[in-house]
Order: C-alpha cells, then sequence, then structure tokens
C-alpha cells in the first residue's frame, strides 16, 4: 500500500530523468566508447557503427537501428516532460 501510494509516484520523476539521461548519454557516448573499448562494448551507437564499418556493410539495419535509438529517446524525453509538467500543475 505504501509503495503505490508514496515511493513510486516520488521515485518515478528521478526513474524517468534517469532513463532519459542514459539514452542521451548514448547516444552521444559513441566517441568515448569506441575509443576506450573498440567494438568489445555493445552500446546501440557502436552497434550501428559496426553495420557501417567496411569490415561489415548492411545500411538498412543500421538505419533502422538508428531509428529505434532515435525514437527510443524522443520517447522517454517527451514522457519526461509530461511527467513533469502535469507535477507543477
Amino acid at each position: 500500500m505504501t509503495l503505490h501510494k508514496v515511493l513510486l509516484p516520488m521515485l518515478l520523476p528521478a526513474v524517468l530523468a534517469g532513463s532519459s539521461l542514459l539514452f542521451a548519454v548514448s547516444m552521444g557516448a559513441f566517441g568515448t566508447a569506441f575509443a576506450l573499448t573498440g567494438t568489445g562494448v555493445k552500446i546501440l551507437p557502436l552497434v550501428i557503427y559496426t553495420h557501417v564499418s567496411e569490415v561489415s556493410v548492411d545500411i538498412g539495419r543500421a538505419d533502422a537501428l538508428a531509428i529505434v535509438l532515435a525514437l527510443v529517446t524522443t520517447v522517454l524525453i517527451l514522457i519526461y516532460e509530461r511527467a513533469f509538467a502535469a507535477r507543477r500543475r
């Protein structure tokens, strides 16, 4: 009872903020992750890179993954903004 009425509503903004930051950072962390690990880490920007690298060219799959990454990031940011807009009212 307390979990649903108190704890979850208090944690929801933090979970949404963390999720949106995670996806935003994953979009921009390509250079750092590639410099430190090469393609050993399986984050989506590096997976997209491996599909367009000279070793294996699969532009269709890279395009699809890029669209998925952009959509997930956009949806998470919109959810985060709506949650805080509703909370401010």
